[in-house]
């Protein structure tokens, strides 16, 4: 299918207001933070100075006076001549005059200006136990830069300072600008512009520059997409999962949306049937894949088309659901069928309508039914008395007359019970005046449509849809109730995973553009930092910028880590490691009032089992137990340790004794009764309000644990909070943690390297770093021209380090022609994002190493160290 209107390039610097915040922003908190700087430089550089004038003074009057006086008694002009022009140099001494009774006086420096301190000492000489006078010493003391004031001195540090911030501010600026914001503002134009229908049209970006014949850093972005899309539309069966959770959450839901009777199905804005399941597919007697990308005007006659057109605009004008009744008239023998249908609009992540999904079931039945109630009353009766939906017959003031059995089992009240009550005290979502609104509406029209929620006995809610009629000879309501709890979950599940995927979807391939910007940002704040003096606010501002840079690259693994489109994969793991990534993303996402408390084992030992799932299983604990505490200032208590279990020392359970790891989540909320707790592994079961849980969590996370050949236990008591205890297996004995031990500083070497990536920011920062660390690099920004360049002469270098992800020539193809040339050359793939690529398969190739951008240069230095001995001393 052709996409009707391509993305085209767009973006101007002006009209990035997120890029004018950030350097705006930036530009003025450094600024501050440089204004502060200096005057609280200035103000510890003066106290040191006042602290060293009062030093100099005292180791003055310690040592200096004592020759002085000495010189004076024997009347050695000359001496005291010297005296007084050596102290005269000393910084802090401005002014020095030496008067003696009978001699000229001696004197240096200048007498004129202010000074800070002046001391007139008297030159007292002992002789035979009396104490002469000997003359009068005068000095003047000052700082040594006194002739600048302070506020020249800040004036000169901040003006420095401020040029200094500016310069840096406008360096990252042009950097968001250039790699993220231009980029972003078309892919987000491109994702609103997308719909079902459109989405399998290729991303156009005009990111090469005229003439270059080089694709820009967005190409790999842009693949990516591309790809992606691609498999949505031609390989559906065959593309790897965003989320393994999401995968069998949709899988599911798919089951179920299949076997319920009614017709389902979900149409784009512009009426295209995009989805639907088995029962749709019967009722129009074709597969769902010849539906799809079809219209009604397809399936039946232009007139009928017109009305399912007309109700489905009326849906999405509403922005709500709409319950109809569409009767289908067949041109093959002219029957007739009637469908009670809800159309409920469709919004994706951003709120934009994506489309409308429809379930109706077939109604012919039950409108024949009615028809035959009204012509035989005890007919109706015997017929709708045993009718699968609910029924009453109500009174005008609401009483209830006459109830089934349908409704006595989906309230839970007997059939006596029902019959000495009113609607009132059934009744949730309508206040006592909006009933009767409803029943005076039914009596002046004669009939009505529409949804509310009923109450069980047991106090639990469900959805409703009432539909009735009122007799006006008899003066009562005919009414049906159906239960539409289930529908009402589907169409909620639906949306979400809806969202859910588009997220997914795109979360990888940003992630992947913004570790090439961590890579400069890293790279060149490393290399700041080795030229900064470490005294130096520059050194310090640089490393701010690294540190930041650091927290960075670990959000972006947390988000490659939900984006992961791969298998799941046992390994032997230590859960604590897990859990610390858990905890530093639950600090950020669960509000500052909860309180998580820690008890971890440190020395824990290993378990197999994925990741990626116990990753998943640890956050939805967590994270019911803060929807748990939720409004209150609560606490949630995380413990991991290994226990010994026993036969019988758990109730109901399969596990054998032996050794296992107890992954514990406690809350101090409102408990649960038991009532729940038997339910609560329920798929789509939550006592959670709409739009706070799917009910899918717990029963993922018992799935999970089943998997891992393991339990899961939970103890609740209303109004003291509620603990779920998980058991895993502990594989083998416990294996002591083994610290690498490393020499001190980074390892280098005189090599000669052949460097591949096709961004060029990135390769000149690599070049830069292996230049420091002593080797000879080839740096080369087209895979193809690095191919070129080894194959001419393969003896010239000793390694070769290649980007995964490049036009023309991936990492990985580039490898397998480097090694047919020559089968031992030492090769590391450095890998920002890539569903093609992990360590594991980048040694089954032949890649002697991996490395995960964002790269440091002594992950870069150790890595190149370690596989070049390595090859020249393979085991």
């Amino acid at each position: 299918m052709k996409r009707k209107n391509q993305v085209k390039s767009g973006y101007s610097l002006p009209k990035s207001r997120l890029a004018r915040q950030f350097f705006l922003k930036l530009f003025f908190f450094s600024l501050f933070i440089s204004l502060l700087t200096t005057a609280l430089n200035l103000f510890f550089e003066g106290k040191k100075e006042v602290k060293n004038l009062n030093l100099e003074i005292q180791k003055f009057e310690n040592t200096a006076l004592e020759p002085i006086v000495e010189a004076c008694w024997v009347s050695n002009i000359s001496m005291l001549e010297l005296q007084i022009q050596g102290l005269a140099k000393n910084p802090y001494i401005r002014f020095i005059r030496l008067a003696l009774e009978d001699q000229p006086e001696l004197s240096a420096g200048k007498p004129e200006g202010e000074y800070k301190v002046s001391r007139e000492v008297p030159l007292d000489y002992t002789f035979l136990n009396q104490t002469i006078c000997l003359g009068w010493l005068t000095v003047h003391f000052s700082l040594p830069d006194y002739r600048d004031p302070y506020w020249v001195r800040f004036l000169h540090l901040f003006v420095i300072q401020a040029v200094t911030v500016f310069w840096v501010s406008a360096f990252i600026f042009y950097l968001f600008y250039m790699l993220i914001g231009r980029h972003l503002y078309e892919i987000a134009r491109y994702t609103e512009n997308m719909t079902i229908e459109t989405m399998g049209a290729p991303l156009e970006l005009k990111t090469t520059k005229s003439g270059s014949g080089k694709n820009d850093e967005l190409s790999m972005v842009v693949s990516a997409i591309n790809f992606m899309l691609e498999q949505i539309n031609h390989e559906m069966g065959e593309r790897k999962r965003a989320e393994r959770s999401l995968k069998v959450n949709k899988d599911r839901l798919r089951i179920l949306v299949d076997t319920i009777p009614e017709l389902v199905w979900l149409k784009d804005p512009n009426g295209v049937y995009t989805a639907c399941n088995k029962r749709f597919e019967r009722f129009l007697g074709a597969r769902e894949k010849e539906i799809i990308g079809e219209t009604d005007y397809d399936f039946v006659e232009k007139k009928q088309a017109d009305f399912f057109r007309e109700k489905d605009k009326i849906a999405m004008a509403a922005g709500k659901p709409s319950l109809n009744e569409e009767e289908i008239v067949y041109a093959d023998d002219g029957h007739k069928e009637v469908l009670e249908t809800i159309k409920t609009p469709m919004y994706d992540s951003d709120g934009e309508m994506t489309g409308v999904l429809g379930v109706a079931r077939d109604i012919t039945a039950r409108k024949l039914a009615e028809k035959k109630i009204i012509e035989s009353e005890q007919k109706y009766r015997n017929i709708l008395l045993t009718a699968i939906d609910g029924f009453w017959i109500v009174n005008l003031e609401g009483k209830l007359l006459e109830v089934n059995q349908a409704y006595s089992e989906m309230s839970g009240y007997s059939e006596d019970e029902l019959l000495a009550m009113n609607i009132q005290e059934l009744e949730y979502s309508e206040a006592p005046d909006e009933v009767d609104k409803h029943i005076q509406f039914g009596v002046k029209k004669g009939f009505d449509r529409f949804e509310s929620v009923h109450r069980k006995k047991d106090g639990r809610l469900y959805d409703v849809e009432i539909n009735f009629r009122y007799q006006f000879k008899e003066q009562f309501f005919i009414v049906f109730i159906k239960d539409i709890s289930e529908r009402k979950r589907i169409e909620a599940h639906l949306s979400k995973i809806q969202k859910m995927e588009s997220i997914g979807n795109l979360a990888g391939g940003i992630a992947h553009d913004f570790n090439n910007l961590l890579v400069l940002i890293l790279g060149m704040s490393e290399i700041l930092l080795e030229d900064l003096p470490q005294e130096s606010l520059e050194y310090e501002n640089a490393k701010e910028i690294f540190n930041a840079a650091k927290r960075a690259g670990d959000l972006v693994k947390q988000i490659l880590v939900f984006s992961r489109q791969s298998e799941h994969k046992k390994t032997s793991v230590q859960i604590q490691k897990i859990l610390k990534e858990v905890l530093t993303l639950s600090w950020s996402t669960i509000p500052s009032n909860i309180e998580i408390q820690k008890s971890i084992q440190p020395d824990c030992g290993f378990v197999m089992a994925d990741p990626t799932q116990i990753h998943q299983i640890t956050m939805n604990l967590i994270t019911n137990a803060a929807h748990a505490v939720e409004g209150q200032n609560g606490i949630i208590d995380i413990g991991l340790k290994e226990v010994i279990l026993q036969e019988n020392d758990l109730s109901n359970s399969e596990l054998k004794s032996g050794p296992y790891i107890r992954l514990s989540v406690s809350d101090n909320g409102i408990g649960m009764p038991q009532s729940i707790m038997s339910k609560i592994f329920d798929p789509y079961f939550t006592t959670k309000e709409q739009g706070k849980g799917t009910g899918l969590g717990l029963a993922l996370v018992y799935g999970i644990i089943k998997e891992h050949s393991g339990e899961v236990k939970v103890y609740s008591e209303l109004g003291k909070g509620t603990t779920f205890n998980v058991y895993l297996p502990l594989i083998g004995t416990k294996i002591k943690a083994i610290q690498e031990t490393r020499t001190m500083g980074i390892p280098t070497g005189k090599e000669s390297i052949l460097l591949v990536d096709d961004e060029l920011a990135v390769a000149k920062l690599e070049q830069q770093m292996l230049y420091r660390l002593g080797y000879r690099v080839t740096m080369k920004t087209d895979s193809c021209d690095a191919l070129n360049t080894f194959t001419a002469d393969p003896e010239a270098f000793d390694l070769v380090i290649s980007d995964m992800t490049m036009p023309k020539m991936t990492g990985d193809q580039l490898t397998q022609k480097i090694l047919s040339i020559k089968p031992d050359m030492p090769i590391i793939i450095c890998t920002g994002f890539s569903e093609k690529i992990n360590k594991d398969h980048a040694q089954r190739i032949g890649v002697g190493g991996f490395l995960m951008k964002p790269v440091m240069k002594s992950e870069l230095g150790q890595m190149v160290r370690d596989v070049l001995d390595k090859s020249r001393h393979p085991r």
